[in-house]
């Protein structure tokens, strides 16, 4: 449940940042406030939709929910509870949630510090910011989903997807017997 309720927040916060993207430069080419505001709008909710990603993630790492590959990769049982939330960051996967969470609240605060200072330069300050949100979200869900679990296939192959093809999901106590923890380089 908590890997679906992850991917469907990024997903959203995806498409939030792309919307922004585009009425952010739709309404500076056409000089509408409405579609800059809008826009602005789609910021806030992005960064409230990476912020609940981030804390379903954290949930995740703190109840050792194994079978989520991410939590799987960076945690283990034996962990104390500072090293397993700060885990979220512990890998590439995590890693692009995080800085796509920080970037989404850094352009949203650059939003609501500077709405009515820099009114003029909003709809570009939107723009690139959700650009390149966009392309983290993008990398942190089709190439390096933190939320992919761990199905069982076929004769006992275990592979790591979103959706299972065909799978049953592997025991937790299988998984948590087998948890890789933090890197040995940084114990």
């Amino acid at each position: 449940m908590l890997a679906e309720i992850g991917v469907s927040t990024t997903f959203l916060a995806f498409v939030a940042a792309l919307y922004a993207l585009v009425m952010s430069l739709w309404g500076a080419r056409t000089r509408s406030e409405g579609k800059v505001l809008s826009a602005r709008n789609a910021v806030f909710v992005a960064f409230l939709l990476l912020l609940a990603a981030c804390v379903v993630m954290m949930i995740a790492l703190v109840r050792e929910d194994y079978q989520i590959s991410y939590v799987w990769s960076v945690s283990n049982p034996s962990m104390p509870l500072f090293f397993r939330i700060t885990a979220l960051w512990g890998s590439q996967a995590g890693s692009l949630l995080f800085w796509s969470f920080l970037l989404a609240g850094f352009a949203a605060g650059a939003v609501w510090l500077n709405w009515h200072n820099n009114r003029r330069l909003m709809p570009y300050v939107i723009a690139y910011s959700m650009a390149t949100l966009a392309f983290f979200l993008f990398l942190s869900i089709f190439i390096e989903n933190p939320f992919n679990r761990y199905w069982f296939v076929g004769q006992q192959t275990l592979e790591t997807a979103l959706i299972p093809a065909g799978g049953v999901a592997p025991s937790d106590a299988l998984l948590r017997d087998s948890a890789n923890g933090l890197n040995p380089l940084l114990r």
